[in-house]
């Protein structure tokens, strides 16, 4: 495993939880990228990353299709929360989004 998925444990272990069923994403591992089962909810998690040009973090959400083309996660994908992770100096948090919000809002695809 790689060190992040680590310190993602270690996230839920302060709140005494544990993560099973991990599956890294090798292609989003600048943003942390893992889905695994917490309460049994299958979760898509991400850590936003400072950007130096603009003010604020940056995240993506991405999948990457059969034909190699890059593309939005949908309604119909095993996915139930969106977990997008930030941190700032000694700040931390998460927003969380359920898979409505995410398919009402166009995070997701509902096509």
């Amino acid at each position: 495993m790689s060190m992040y998925v680590d310190s993602v444990k270690e996230i839920y272990n302060r709140i005494e939880y544990s993560i099973q069923d991990i599956a890294v994403d090798l292609e989003s591992k600048k943003y942390w990228g893992i889905t695994f089962l917490f309460d049994k909810k299958r979760i898509c998690f991400r850590k936003a990353n400072i950007t130096l040009k603009k003010q604020g973090q940056f995240v993506v959400v991405w999948k990457r299709a059969f034909d190699g083309q890059t593309r939005p996660y949908n309604n119909h994908d095993d996915i139930d929360v969106l977990v997008i992770h930030l941190e700032a100096e000694r700040n931390i948090g998460q927003f969380i989004f359920t898979k409505n919000i995410c398919n009402k809002y166009g995070i997701f695809s509902t096509e």
